[in-house]
C-alpha cells in the first residue's frame, strides 16, 4: 500500500505544473459524511498524502450538490443521493498549493454506517474518524475549512 501511495506523491509533484493550469479557477465540492459523530476521510493515490473529505471537481453545468453526490459514489461507493444533505458554504478558496477555486461544502448525515467500496484507481485508504481524532490528523486545507464550518454550525445548533 505504501509503494503505490509513494508513486502517487511523486507523480503529483512531477505533474504539478500541468495540474496547476488544469485545476486553477475550477469549481470543486467536498462532502462531510457523518455517522454518529464520526467523519469519513480518504487518502487519494495522487496527492500530498493529506487526509481529505470525499469530493472533487464539478462537471460543466453540474450543480455543487450533484457533483458531491457523484464524487462520493465514485470514490467511496456510498450513495448519499437519498439522505438529507445541507450546504455549509460556497466560497472562493486558495489551497496550500496555490490553487484558487470555487469551493462548496455539504454535510450528509447517515442513519446507517455504510460499507465503502473504494475506487482504487483514485483512493488508497478511508477511515472513520471521531471529532477528537480529526484534531491529530494531517488534513487538506479545503477539508479543514469544511470541518471548521461544520463544527461552528454544530455549536450554533446546540
Amino acid at each position: 500500500m505504501k509503494l503505490p501511495k509513494s508513486l502517487g506523491t511523486v507523480a503529483f509533484w512531477l505533474t504539478w505544473p500541468a495540474l496547476w493550469i488544469y485545476l486553477k479557477n475550477s469549481k470543486r465540492t467536498r462532502v462531510i459524511i457523518t455517522y454518529r459523530g464520526e467523519v469519513l476521510l480518504i487518502k487519494a493515490w495522487l496527492g500530498t498524502s493529506d487526509w481529505a473529505l470525499p469530493g472533487g471537481g464539478r462537471h460543466r453545468n453540474e450543480t455543487a450538490e450533484a457533483a458531491g453526490i457523484r464524487e462520493v459514489m465514485e470514490e467511496t461507493g456510498i450513495d448519499i443521493n437519498t439522505c438529507e444533505k445541507r450546504e455549509l458554504f460556497t466560497d472562493r478558496a486558495i489551497n496550500e498549493l496555490g490553487f484558487s477555486f470555487t469551493h462548496s461544502c455539504y454535510v450528509a448525515e447517515l442513519q446507517k454506517k455504510p460499507k465503502t467500496a473504494l475506487q482504487r484507481s483514485e483512493v488508497v485508504k478511508a477511515i472513520w474518524a471521531s471529532q477528537k481524532q480529526l484534531q491529530s490528523l494531517k488534513l487538506s486545507k479545503a477539508s479543514k475549512a469544511c470541518l471548521e464550518a461544520w463544527s461552528d454550525s454544530l455549536d450554533l445548533i446546540h
